[in-house]
């Protein structure tokens, strides 16, 4: 099952009351969704837009680790200390997102097998994404890494307005070194040297 169907597959199954359970926001750019000391009982679906996942440092510094789009889902599972959820997300554009009560949520996970099929095959998937760019980061340079990235995210999003934006372009020169493991002086001349050799736009 794609991401984009989960919603779908629930309509269809006729045998859930998705209007309690199931609402509809939109984020506007730059605003967060949810913040660490907040508190959350909900998990997010992506239906229009751009949102930045991350952390903070020791020094209370944003740290940039994930960048999701339309059909991916985040949240706080509630499966570990809220103590050790130290996540925020943010818009990158203008976002609608499907806001699904975490109770339910959690229910349909383990009782419905095709939503608990879709569910493990997300679960490992982010676990390969975060083991690659582990790997990326001790075993290649910035600028393959940042080469990488530009190839993964070298397409135009929509944000809920339909307006098209480029979403390398969305990144700034810190979010870019933040998920490949560099300083944002390295990511400045890194581009830099890349856009000279049009590499990248």
């Amino acid at each position: 099952m794609s991401l984009l169907s989960i919603y779908e597959h629930l309509k269809a199954a006729d045998k859930y009351n998705l209007d309690e359970n199931i609402r509809t926001i939109e984020v506007r750019k730059g605003e967060y969704v949810y913040l660490p000391s907040e508190p959350m009982n909900s998990m997010f679906e992506v239906m229009q837009g751009v949102i930045k996942l991350g952390s903070y440092s020791e020094e209370g510094t944003e740290t940039v680790y994930e960048i999701l789009q339309p059909g991916e889902f985040f949240g706080n599972l509630k499966y570990l200390d809220d103590k050790l959820f130290v996540e925020f997300s943010k818009a990158l554009v203008n976002t609608r997102l499907r806001v699904y009560k975490l109770p339910f949520f959690k229910r349909i996970i383990v009782h419905d097998p095709v939503v608990a099929e879709w569910f493990n095959k997300r679960v490992v998937l982010r676990w390969w994404k975060a083991e690659n760019k582990l790997f990326k980061a001790s075993s290649e340079n910035a600028r393959s890494k940042i080469i990488a990235l530009y190839k993964e995210m070298n397409r135009m999003a929509a944000d809920c307005q339909g307006k098209e934006h480029h979403l390398f372009s969305l990144l700034t020169k810190k979010d870019i070194g933040d998920i490949i493991g560099a300083t944002r002086q390295t990511v400045a001349t890194t581009l830099k040297d890349l856009q000279n050799e049009n590499l990248i736009r």
